[in-house]
């Protein structure tokens, strides 16, 4: 299971946003945000989808800080 996914389990229906795109059309680098209590979390990729899993994988840890659960 990949950040994302645990994040959707966690947190369902975060809003994800587009920021900007930029690079040339062969490598493009797209940049996309999440607001989650009043914070924003940023993150880019080659992808929207690439971008979407890092911004994921950045807030993750936040998220489950001080929580405990049960890794099964």
């Amino acid at each position: 299971m990949n950040a994302l996914m645990r994040l959707n389990q966690i947190r369902p229906g975060l809003q994800y946003k587009l920021l900007s795109q930029s690079g040339p059309v062969h490598a493009p680098v797209f940049t996309m945000s999440v607001d989650v209590d009043g914070t924003t979390y940023e993150a880019s990729g080659p992808s929207k989808k690439t971008a979407k899993l890092h911004v994921a994988m950045e807030l993750l840890p936040h998220i489950l800080e001080g929580c405990e659960f049960d890794p099964r």
